[in-house]
C-alpha cells in the first residue's frame, strides 16, 4: 500500500512525501534539478523489500516553496519523525547526497547507512 502525506515544516511550508512497502526504512532524496519522480523506476521495486519514502524537497515538485529561511537537513529530520523512523538508510543524488551527508554528520544515530 502506498500513502502520501503533506508534512508541515518550519515557516508554514509543507513537504510532500510518499511511503510504500514494509521492512527496514529507506529514504530517497533527489537532486536540485529534480523532484521525487526521479525515483519512479526504482520506487516500487525497493518497496517490495523495505519501507521506502521519497519526498520532494522544499520548493520542488509537490512541496511548497520556502517562506522563511530553512535547512534541508531539518526537513529530512521532519520526514523521519513524521513516519516514526528512529533511524533509516539514506540515499541521495547530488544535492540529496549533500543533504544526507550533512544530516548524517549532525544526527549519526538516525542513519543506518548512507548512499
Amino acid at each position: 500500500m502506498t500513502t502520501t502525506e503533506l508534512i508541515p515544516v518550519a515557516g508554514g511550508s509543507h513537504i510532500w512525501a510518499e511511503r510504500a512497502g514494509d521492512g527496514p526504512p529507506l529514504v530517497l532524496h533527489h537532486g536540485s534539478v529534480h523532484d521525487s519522480r526521479l525515483w519512479n523506476r526504482v520506487f516500487a521495486e525497493l518497496a517490495r523489500h523495505r519501507t521506502v519514502v521519497r519526498y520532494d524537497a522544499r520548493g520542488h515538485g509537490r512541496s511548497t516553496p520556502a517562506t522563511a529561511p530553512f535547512r534541508y537537513e531539518d526537513d529530512l529530520l521532519a520526514v523521519l519523525d513524521r513516519f516514526g523512523f528512529r533511524s533509516a538508510e539514506l540515499v541521495g543524488l547530488s544535492m540529496g547526497g549533500e543533504v544526507a551527508l550533512d544530516f548524517t554528520l549532525e544526527h549519526p544515530e538516525r542513519v543506518r547507512s548512507l548512499t
